[in-house]
């Protein structure tokens, strides 16, 4: 009996252990802030991007910058490297894989001599030899005789190739059959093709009335008092996480342009936006291009966010009232 309450004392101590270091896991995970950091160049022609290609760097550091992430892409290539207190794990990964597929190969087997593949192909050539020696010549004239060829026997293989015109007009019928087959199919494909094609035509026009009622729709769904406190609330929501997550550093010099004038305004009513968001802490000059559609120059963001925040802010939203009322308005409005 004392036995068993042992290993049960055992058992609860390790399961309380484990417990203990989940939890203040989860405490470290949602209560320490989590960094990122994003540097963006392209079109630059001085230091540290000289050559003019587009470069993108990012960082995510989790635990105080024990755990860590960082993704490189210049161009289209892509490098993502993990780092758990300073040393990368991606590196051991690729040793690990190298040593193993060493010891997979096989030891190469050595060739035999020169001098045995010799003394092996000896023996088969003197065969050939006395094969060769030991064979009768052949007379000339019995080859000579055999060669000749016999003149009725060319004359029946010309009388036999000779065809007759019953032969010709069933060739004709046959290519002739043969044309027709080939035109009926060509003449079946195209309309096929041509039924395709009004049916895809007749499908689009059927989907954008339907997205034009919807729309009709959508824009009633919105405007209705019943669904309106529930759409402040999330806006108000998704307003506190953008704030939240927002870059605490922002500068750098960017030209940019769509190509067409009025994209480009659209955009840069965004980014003032942006910036009445951020503040102070933007710092960066965006100069448009209303001509050319352009990305040039470099721009460097820094922040942080703390994801216990983030999570409480999402389970306030899914288990709020306004955003149960909300989910039944549209669940109506997605089956009428």
């Amino acid at each position: 009996m004392a036995i068993f309450l042992t290993i049960l004392k055992v058992i609860g101590i390790v399961l309380l252990v484990l417990l203990s270091l989940i939890f203040f896991i989860l405490i470290w995970v949602l209560a320490l802030p989590t960094s990122y950091c994003v540097d963006f160049a392209k079109g630059m022609d001085t230091e540290p991007y000289p050559d003019g290609k587009m470069h993108l760097k990012a960082t995510v550091a989790l635990f105080l910058h024990i755990v860590s992430a960082k993704i490189d892409i210049l161009e289209k290539n892509r490098t993502l490297k993990i780092y758990v207190f300073g040393i990368d794990i991606t590196n051991l990964k690729s040793k690990f894989k190298k040593s193993d597929r060493d010891e997979e190969k096989d030891p190469v087997e050595k060739p035999e001599s020169v001098d045995e593949a010799e003394t092996a192909e000896e023996p088969e050539l003197s065969e050939n030899l006395e094969s060769v020696e030991g064979t009768e010549p052949i007379d000339e004239a019995e080859t000579a005789e055999e060669s000749e060829p016999v003149e009725g026997a060319e004359a029946d293989t010309v009388d036999e190739t000779d065809s007759s015109p019953d032969s010709f007009s069933e060739e004709e019928n046959t290519e002739s059959k043969r044309k027709g087959l080939k035109l009926k199919s060509v003449f079946g494909k195209i309309k096929e093709v041509s039924l395709n094609i009004k049916k895809k035509l007749h499908n689009i026009s059927d989907s954008f009335s339907h997205l034009q009622n919807k729309g009709d729709s959508f824009y009633y769904f919105i405007v209705a008092d019943e669904t309106g406190e529930g759409i402040r609330f999330v806006a108000t929501i998704l307003g506190k996480i953008l704030k939240h997550i927002r870059p605490r550093v922002v500068k750098g010099n960017l030209r940019i342009g769509t190509g067409e004038p009025d994209t480009t305004g659209i955009l840069f009513g965004a980014i003032g936006c942006a910036y009445g968001v951020g503040g102070k802490s933007i710092k960066a000059h965006i100069q448009p291009d209303f001509e050319e559609a352009v990305l040039e120059g470099r721009i460097y963001t820094k922040g942080y966010m703390v994801l216990g925040y983030l999570t409480y802010l999402a389970l306030r939203v899914y288990f709020g009232q306004e955003f149960k009322d909300l989910r039944k308005e549209y669940d109506k409005f997605t089956k009428v």
